[in-house]
């Protein structure tokens, strides 16, 4: 199972490198006169992903110490047994999905800065 969501994830970010890459390289190579841009969006980057991290390893121990192990009465419980159930993943899906249909509708209704 760790193999299969290694390899989404590995996928989803390629998909992602590879869709966003003309307006990334505009960020990481701009003009002469536009200099410190791209290391602006690069710690930009790195201090995303630090905070996604912290995030994750915060919902990761809310999740298998106080949902699987206090409230489901799992001892020892891992995110992984939350897979087990289809309707949990159905609605986490859904919720996903409302979330990305949400946020580009916010984002069509935003004036453009640029």
């Amino acid at each position: 199972m760790v193999f299969l969501l290694i390899m989404l994830h590995t996928g989803t970010m390629f998909a992602a490198i590879v869709f966003f890459w003309s307006a990334w390289k505009k960020l990481l190579f701009p003009p002469k006169e536009q200099a410190g841009a791209g290391r602006r969006f690069v710690g930009r980057i790195v201090i995303a992903t630090a905070m996604t991290g912290v995030v994750g390893l915060g919902l990761q121990f809310l999740i298998e110490r106080i949902v699987l192990e206090h409230w489901l009465g799992h001892p020892h419980g891992e995110v992984e047994q939350l897979f087990k159930s289809l309707p949990l993943i159905g609605a986490a899906l859904s919720a996903a999905g409302l979330l990305i249909l949400a946020s580009s509708r916010f984002d069509r209704l935003r004036p453009a800065t640029r």
